[in-house]
């Protein structure tokens, strides 16, 4: 509807005005001849007001261009479907599955979590101190739970222990102390270490890093274990005969040695011992559990380790003496060097026999034990032949005879394993290895050379190199996807020898 404003100037405009002047007005006053004539089948709709009526079809359409409106109304379903489109929405809470996910890939994470959870070594130095820096040696004896110690605060994690990276040199000497206060770090309970991120614990070529008993567990994980050294025991780096579990590790440069055989008595005559056997450059397991992985391709190496067996000792000549002791055999569990006229005695498992005492009446050399050479006899010092050498142990070399008043050389050690021992023989059987992702590279097993007669007779032999990398005695190793190269054994099985 017009406004006034407009409307009045409006009528005044068409009163002034004839249908002439707006041809497109119907003049009120026009008859009936004055409109156009009504085709065939048109109905004359009667005034002008009905065609005026007939005019607000526009306004009808208007009014039915309300549909657009309710169009707007029915475009509310796009509302709608926004309100459908919550669906996104759903699929956005959905997608918290991806979040869930991102929970899960936490896994990966899970070390770095475990990073704050142990008991953090704050200094590099080999200690015992109370003076408020936790060493690697101190967080090991509070892991274990032997008495508290002040430096080293408990974690949440308990038997945690963290290593932020560096490298953690062991140089407190005593190889044979079993409490953790010198020598290897010694396990007891159930214990884990853990690199933060990487880190280096080596030994100075005093004693192996670390030893599991049989009722112990260590864990270890993103570390390298480089530097130890064994004489006349095994395992280089770890000895494991309860339960070792590791993962991404690197061990490096370990050795273990068999320990040589002694020298015969001299003056006297005496028969060389045997050497030792050296086992496992860098782990022995007597019957324990041995799980090793690399989650990391290519972190799980053994590198350069060595297992090598020890000499036999020398027999020497009577030097004017009519009795001498025979010289003892190699490594921890060597047998006694026999008294004059005596036998020399056995070994135990990995010691080389003793030396047969020289005399009148010669003694013979003791046997080997598990790869240790076998005692040299001892002299005859009345003239002839000296004392029956004994045979070594598995693998080990066997003791010489010698003559004319002279000793005889004990023979030489095994060396088994050139990385690995892992024997689950004997009376009771048990324990258990499992490899995955290792990589085995320039490990070497080497038997050990035989000591010599002072003169002629039947020598003493060589001890066997077996396993350049893996030595297994009743069991198969569980190996996934290893690789091995330029590792050697001086006899035979230059990667793996199981018997």
């Amino acid at each position: 509807m017009l406004s006034k404003s407009l409307a009045i100037p409006l009528l005044l405009l068409l009163a002034a005005c004839t249908s002439d002047d707006l041809p497109g007005l119907i003049d009120a006053d026009a008859t009936d001849t004055e409109r156009p004539e009504l085709g065939s089948g048109e109905t004359d709709s009667g005034t002008p007001e009905d065609t005026a009526v007939a005019d607000t079809t526009p306004d009808d359409t208007a009014v039915a261009d309300t549909t657009p409106d309710d169009t707007a109304v029915a475009d509310t379903t796009p509302d709608d479907t926004a309100v459908a489109d919550t669906t996104p929405d759903d699929t956005a809470v959905a997608d918290t599955t991806p979040d869930d996910t991102a929970i899960a890939d936490t896994a990966p994470d899970a070390p770095a979590d475990r990073c704050d959870a142990g008991i953090r070594v704050t200094v590099s130095l080999d200690q015992v101190a109370g003076d408020g820096a936790c060493s690697l040696r101190e967080a090991i004896l509070a892991a274990s739970g032997r008495p508290a110690n002040s430096d080293c605060a408990a974690g949440s994690e308990v038997g945690l222990v963290t290593l932020p990276v560096g490298t953690y040199d062991l140089t407190i000497a005593g190889a044979g102390e079993d409490l953790g206060l010198t020598g290897d770090l010694d396990i007891a309970g159930s214990v884990a270490v853990l690199g933060c991120p990487r880190a280096i614990i080596a030994a100075t070529g005093q004693d192996r890093l670390f030893d599991i008993p049989v009722t112990a567990a260590l864990e270890l994980d993103n570390l390298e274990l480089s530097g130890g050294l064994v004489t006349g025991e095994g395992g280089g780096a770890v000895r494991a005969n309860g339960t070792f579990d590791g993962t991404d590790l690197t061990f490096r440069n370990n050795r273990a040695n068999g320990g040589d055989g002694a020298n015969g008595s001299n003056p006297g005559g005496g028969g060389g011992g045997g050497g030792g056997a050296g086992l496992g450059g860098a782990i022995f397991s007597d019957h324990g559990t041995v799980r090793l992985e690399s989650l990391t391709t290519g972190s799980c190496i053994f590198l350069s380790n060595t297992a090598a067996g020890g000499r036999g000792g020398a027999g020497p000549v009577n030097g004017g003496a009519f009795e001498g002791p025979g010289g003892n055999g190699g490594g921890a569990t060597g047998g006694a060097g026999g008294p004059a006229a005596t036998v020399g005695g056995a070994g135990g498992f990995g010691g080389g026999g003793g030396g047969g005492g020289a005399s009148s009446t010669a003694g013979p050399g003791g046997i080997g034990g598990y790869g240790g050479g076998g005692g040299g006899g001892g002299a005859d010092t009345g003239g002839g032949d000296a004392g029956a050498g004994a045979a070594g142990g598995y693998a080990g070399g066997n003791g010489g005879t010698g003559c004319c008043s002279a000793g005889s050389g004990g023979g030489g050690g095994a060396g088994l394993g050139g990385a690995i021992f892992f024997y689950a023989g004997g009376a009771i059987r048990g324990g258990a290895m499992e490899l995955n992702g290792c990589t085995f590279d320039s490990n070497a097993a080497t038997g050990g050379n035989p000591g010599g007669n002072a003169f002629g007779g039947p020598a003493a032999t060589v001890g066997s190199g077996f396993g350049g990398a893996i030595f297994a005695e009743s069991w198969t190793p569980i190996l996934g996807a290893p690789t091995f190269s330029n590792n050697t054994a001086s006899t035979t099985g230059t990667d793996i020898y199981s018997r």
